[in-house]
């Protein structure tokens, strides 16, 4: 994955996954009023 910089834009972070793995997540993490508010959570 590449993320480029809006704000400088000669910048970019190139991220290589070693290793990437399905995981089933419950409904209420898909909704942005319940991560707003347990934004310390681990998955």
């Amino acid at each position: 994955m590449t993320l480029l910089d809006q704000i400088q834009p000669a910048k970019k972070t190139v991220i290589e996954y070693q290793d990437v793995q399905p995981m089933a997540l419950d409904d209420k993490y898909y909704n942005p009023a319940y991560l707003s508010r347990n934004s310390d959570l681990e998955l």
